[in-house]
């Protein structure tokens, strides 16, 4: 079984680009980590796959987001891998404080 855990910076962060997902910044980020992410499970002639992500915002939800999307749309040689993702909040209601209502 391989584990890959994920750790990053927060949008606010002057190396990513900001809240916006859809910033040019944020874009080719995310073209990267999944470029990384699939070379990786690639390069195994593993079974399973657990991935760990922590829920912050910036990195974090950037990985949950795409390990999400490979378990839901695998490339043509991922289609028999067993993708599991854990979501390690550090603690209860850690969102709470992300968005002023």
């Amino acid at each position: 079984m391989l584990t890959i855990a994920f750790s990053g910076h927060r949008p606010n962060n002057k190396s990513m680009g900001g809240y916006d997902w859809h910033s040019p910044k944020n874009e080719l980020i995310m073209k990267k980590l999944k470029f990384t992410i699939v070379n990786l499970m690639n390069c195994k002639e593993e079974k399973e796959v657990t991935f760990i992500t922590g829920g912050a915002l910036g990195i974090d939800q950037m990985a949950f987001d795409i390990v999400e999307d490979i378990k839901l749309n695998p490339p043509i040689q991922l289609k028999y891998i067993n993708i599991k993702q854990i979501l390690a909040m550090p603690f209860k209601n850690q969102d709470a404080k992300w968005f002023n209502p």
